[in-house]
C-alpha cells in the first residue's frame, strides 16, 4: 500500500468510516493465529456498529466489513492487515510493516498507522542502470521488491539493426553510442517520473560510472536522488541489494531529521512554529503548517468544539462525539495540504508537548 493510495482513503468523509488494522504473520506457526485476532477485531467493529446504530442500519457495514475478511488467505500474509469501510469504500490491504491492532470507527479512515508505518521504514526506490536491462526496486528497511510492470520496468533497450560497413562511412561510431545511451537514458527517466509523480520516494541509483552522469542529466527528479553505488550488478540477488542500499537510505534518514529539527529552532526564532496539540491543531485549519513533527506513540482522543478550533480532551473514545485520535487527524491535515511530516522516538520533542509544527507565517498568522 503506497502513499497514493493511502491518501486516497484521507479524502473520505463518512460517518461510520471504520478501520480494522489487525497484525499479520508471514510464516507458520505464528499465521495460525492471524484469523483468531481478525475475527476478534471485527467483532469489536460489530459490537460498536450495532451499539451506536441499532443492528439494522450496521448491518450493510458490518455486511462488507466480514465480506472482505473472508477473501483472506492466511498462508499469504505479510506484516499485516489493514480492511477499511463505509457506505461507499471497501477496501483491503496486505501490509509489508506492522500495525498495532485497532479499530477506530470515525468520520475518516484511521490512517496513521500507515502514514507512520510509512515514515518509520523509510520506503525508498533503488534503480538499477544496465545497459542490457534496468531494474526498479522498491524498498522498507531490510525488504526490498522489484517493480514489475509491463509498461514501464523492466526497461531493455530495442535492438538495433546490423549496418553493413559502408553505411558506419563518415559517422563516428563513439557518437552513435553516446546519442544511443543518452535516448536510453531518456526512456528510463520517463517511465521513473510516471512512477515518482504518483508515489514520490528518495532514489539511490546503482549502474557504472558511465551511467550514473548520463541518466542524472535525463531525470526530471535529480534532487529525488540521495545516494549511487557504483559498480555492475547484473545478477544481484535482492538481498545483497538492500545491503547496498539500505545504509544509504538509513544516513539521509538520520539527517533529514537533524536538518528538520533545525529547521524547527529556527522557526522558533522566528516565531514561525505552534507547540502542543492545541495550537498545532488551530494552525493546521488554518492551513498554515508546512512541517510537522511528532513523537512515535503521541495518541490523543479528543471532541472538537466551537468552531472547529478548540479540543476537549476526551477518555471513552467509543463516545460517537469523541476523534479516536486528534493527533492522526493533525497528520493527515498536513499532508494533504502537501506538508511533511516526521515521526520522532518518544521524549525527542519534551519541550513541544510532544508535538510541533513549522508555520508559513509569524506567529502562525497570515501576513497583514
Amino acid at each position: 500500500m503506497d502513499r497514493h493510495q493511502i491518501l486516497q482513503l484521507m479524502q473520505v468523509r463518512d460517518y461510520p468510516a471504520v478501520s480494522i488494522l489487525c497484525p499479520t504473520h508471514r510464516t507458520s506457526p505464528d499465521n495460525r493465529r492471524d484469523p483468531i485476532l481478525l475475527k476478534a477485531l471485527i467483532r469489536e467493529a460489530r459490537n460498536r456498529l450495532v451499539a451506536e446504530f441499532g443492528k439494522r442500519e450496521a448491518e450493510p457495514i458490518i455486511a462488507r466489513v466480514e465480506a472482505l475478511a473472508d477473501e483472506v488467505d492466511h498462508t499469504y500474509n505479510l506484516d499485516g492487515l489493514a480492511i477499511f469501510v463505509s457506505r461507499d469504500v471497501g477496501e483491503l490491504h496486505r501490509l509489508s510493516y506492522t500495525v498495532d491492532p485497532r479499530v477506530v470507527i470515525d468520520e475518516t479512515f484511521a490512517t496513521r498507522d500507515l502514514i507512520y508505518a510509512l515514515n518509520r521504514s523509510q520506503r525508498y526506490r533503488a534503480l538499477l542502470l544496465d545497459p542490457s536491462r534496468t531494474r526498479l526496486f522498491e524498498g522498507s528497511g531490510s525488504r526490498i521488491v522489484e517493480v514489475e510492470d509491463d509498461d514501464l520496468f523492466p526497461i531493455e533497450p530495442d535492438d538495433q539493426p546490423t549496418r553493413s560497413a559502408d553505411a558506419w562511412w563518415g559517422i563516428n561510431p563513439d557518437s552513435v553510442h553516446d546519442a544511443r545511451r543518452r535516448r536510453f537514458a531518456r526512456e528510463v527517466a520517463d517511465a521513473l517520473h510516471q512512477i515518482h509523480e504518483r508515489d514520490p520516494l528518495p532514489i539511490v541509483l546503482i549502474g557504472s560510472d558511465m551511467w550514473i552522469p548520463i541518466f542524472k542529466s535525463a531525470t526530471r527528479h535529480r534532487s529525488a536522488i540521495i545516494g549511487t553505488v557504483s559498480g555492475q550488478f547484473p545478477n544481484i540477488s535482492r538481498s545483497e541489494l538492500a545491503g547496498k542500499v539500505g545504509p544509504i537510505v538509513a544516513e539521509w534518514r538520520a539527517r533529514e531529521r537533524e536538518k528538520l529539527l533545525a529547521d524547527l529552532d529556527d522557526a522558533v526564532s522566528a516565531n514561525r512554529h505552534a507547540s502542543g496539540v492545541d495550537q498545532v491543531w488551530r494552525q493546521v485549519q488554518r492551513g498554515m503548517g508546512t512541517a510537522l513533527l511528532v513523537e512515535e506513540g503521541y495518541r490523543q482522543p479528543a471532541r472538537i468544539q466551537g468552531e472547529g478550533l478548540i479540543l476537549e480532551w476526551a477518555e471513552d473514545i467509543e463516545a460517537p462525539d469523541v476523534v479516536d485520535d486528534i493527533v492522526d487527524e493533525i497528520v493527515e491535515g498536513v499532508i494533504e495540504r502537501g506538508g511533511r511530516v516526521l515521526f520522532y522516538p518518544d521524549g525527542s520533542l519534551e519541550e513541544h508537548q510532544r508535538i510541533a509544527l513549522i508555520t508559513r507565517h509569524r506567529g502562525g498568522e497570515p501576513p497583514r
